[in-house]
């Protein structure tokens, strides 16, 4: 049978048919997609038009107009003086042109616990200060690909190495950095981009970031998007439990092996939950948030959920700034604080220095209690049941690393009563002392490991590039250090020397480093409260924020009255509410567990 060819004028015209209609498929598909778009970025911009100021972004993009990155999540670290790397780019000094870190901080901070802060500084302000490092900075990403840089332990050590092998090794991996750096030292632009150069996987800005997340989608899904409020979990006091659908850190718990997100808050700070304080911290102002915007829907009950979510963001995240700014960083520094502020000053960089983060404000780990008093508002401190069914009178802060469904902290009153007790708890001494829960039991980054806190910082500076310091050649003479550094004292570390030289707080050197920092930040931010230019405050509003007190945050949000702790929550005097019971040491706690697993030199040769 034959078949009848089409001709190709036929031809031509189906080809064409079936073009169109694929076309016209293709069109219909891209205006549906389109006019949803279209009514997304409508109603986006809708809910704006009811903002009269310009809503800052949640990853700290285009604060600066001029350098849109600046201050910004995956912005670079901002060196202050020139890295200090064996090539002079790229590959870190180690042993043995330095010491072991391991060995080095047993000589620079093994000590006996107990002894209280010389300033009578609280517990509280430590914290707090914990949660303003999370607030500005996050570089514990990985490299990738990764890179180690496993600390040896010396052969005995009595932690990890009893039985002498010399084998143990406490693990370490190199930090993200940007791939565009570390090629050449001679680039001229070498306090930028010229070294390796490490990111910040948050804002360098105080701008709540800690508090709604880095991102808007991290803020969209900790919100309820009803009256402005942040989510609530199954009491309105506390947040919700992660499912794992956040990226929250979930590392396993030292003490017990337990890990995955059950049993972990989901807050604004990925690192929230690594121990119970910081998570209180969190949740204070989580609470805030809701308050605020209770506050504002009571007044205004015709605003939208967005309108209302917004104007209590820009409160809280004002009064977070002063706090931080005006009332915590003089209580850490002592008799320091910031110059009056000038004005917003859009060429300065707020981004973090390795000095900074590296080194001078680790100098809070010397403050760092064994354990943290709970109390109700009446002063009865609570006894902390053990899971073997003893007591003790504190939480040991070595077994409280990554707890999923912490029995103290269960309910909105546990939290209340963990922030009333580190209130009255007076933190340990301004020296160069460190708890054996740092410095022996911080947890590990593997099959739930133990490690040396304060070995990892030595090991981190020299991962970082950090410059050395002469500026402590009267502490030379502590022998013991000067054999480690072979009597060269143009080896002596940032982070040891500027710690040998704290004696009531940051000394000279770390003073000036964190000062430095914290001015960056406040001047460079063109949305910081005390900006008029922004649009953000009337001068009445700012005064009204200037006069907020971290006190007024913890009466307006716990069961505390405003006369159950003290008007300065980062001291503690004689007269004020609830002292302590005692200086809290070691012995009088229960024992740190040891660590599950320790990886091997073998093993991590296998690994890599």
């Amino acid at each position: 049978m034959k078949v009848k060819k089409r001709s190709p004028s036929l031809l031509f015209l189906a080809t064409e048919f079936r073009s169109i209609s694929r076309i016209n498929g293709l069109r219909k598909r891209l205006w549906s997609i389109c006019a949803v778009a279209g009514f997304v970025l409508l109603a986006a911009h809708l809910s704006r038009c009811e903002v009269a100021w310009e809503i800052p972004r949640f990853d700290g993009w285009y604060n600066s107009l001029a350098s849109p990155q600046r201050g910004a999540v995956g912005s670079h670290l901002v060196r202050l003086l020139p890295a200090r790397f064996w090539d002079g780019v790229y590959q870190p000094i180690q042993e043995p042109q330095l010491p072991n870190p391991r060995a080095l901080s047993r000589v620079l901070t093994q000590g006996p616990s107990g002894l209280p802060s010389i300033r009578n500084q609280t517990v509280l302000s430590l914290f707090f200060g914990y949660h303003v490092t999370f607030e500005i900075f996050d570089t514990r990403n990985p490299g990738c690909p990764p890179e180690f840089m496993n600390i040896p332990v010396p052969r005995g050590d009595p932690i990890f190495d009893p039985s002498s092998t010399g084998k143990v090794l406490l693990p370490s991996q190199r930090r993200q950095y940007a791939l565009e750096t570390g090629l050449s030292p001679s680039n001229p632009r070498s306090r930028y981009k010229s070294d390796y150069s490490n990111v910040n996987s948050v804002t360098a800005w105080i701008d709540g970031s800690s508090i709604y997340g880095p991102s808007s989608s991290w803020s969209d899904s900790l919100r309820s998007f009803s009256g402005g409020l942040l989510a609530s979990g199954s009491e309105r006091n506390m947040p919700r439990l992660e499912s794992g659908r956040m990226f929250m850190w979930n590392a396993p718990d030292p003490s017990s092996g337990e890990h995955g997100p059950h049993g972990l808050y989901e807050l604004g700070n990925a690192w929230a939950n690594e121990n119970m304080f910081t998570a209180a911290e969190g949740i204070i102002w989580f609470r805030y948030h809701n308050y605020v915007a209770s506050k504002l829907h009571e007044k205004h009950p015709d605003w939208s959920d967005e309108r209302l979510f917004q104007n209590a963001r820009k409160t809280v995240v004002a009064t977070f700034q002063n706090i931080v700014a005006y009332e915590w960083l003089p209580a850490y520094l002592g008799d320091k604080k910031l110059s009056t502020y000038p004005g917003y000053q859009k060429f300065v960089d707020p981004g973090v220095s390795p000095e900074f983060q590296v080194a001078a404000i680790r100098f809070g780990v010397t403050m760092a209690p064994p354990g943290v008093y709970m109390r109700n508002k009446t002063c009865h401190f609570r006894q902390i049941m053990n899971s073997d069914g003893r007591s003790f009178p504190a939480v040991r802060l070595c077994n409280s690393f990554w707890k999923r469904q912490n029995p103290n902290m269960k309910t909105s009153q546990d939290v209340d009563e963990l922030l009333m007790g580190m209130a009255s708890q007076i933190s340990e001494r301004e020296d160069h002392t460190v708890v054996e829960d740092l410095r022996d039991f911080m947890y590990g980054p593997l099959r739930f490991t133990r490690t040396d806190l304060v070995a990892l910082t030595i090991n981190r500076g020299r991962d970082f590039g950090l410059p050395t310091t002469q500026k402590s050649e009267r502490l030379w003479l502590l022998k013991d250090i000067s054999e480690l550094y072979n009597g060269d004292i143009s080896k002596l570390e940032l982070f040891v020397g500027g710690l040998l030289e704290s004696v009531d707080g940051p000394g000279p050197v770390f003073s000036a480093i964190i000062l430095d920092q914290f001015e960056r930040i406040r001047n460079g931010d063109r949305f910081w409260f005390e900006n008029t230019q922004n649009g953000l405050f009337t001068d009445e509003e700012i005064q009204t924020i200037r006069n907020t007190t971290f006190h007024d945050v913890i009466v307006a949000v716990t069961s505390a009255d405003a006369a159950d702790i003290q008007e300065n929550v980062f001291f503690w005097t004689n007269g004020d509410p609830c002292p302590q019971p005692t200086q809290l040491t070691a012995s009088a706690l229960q024992p740190c567990t040891n660590a599950t697993n320790l990886i091997t030199l073998m093993e991590a040769k296998q690994g890599s």
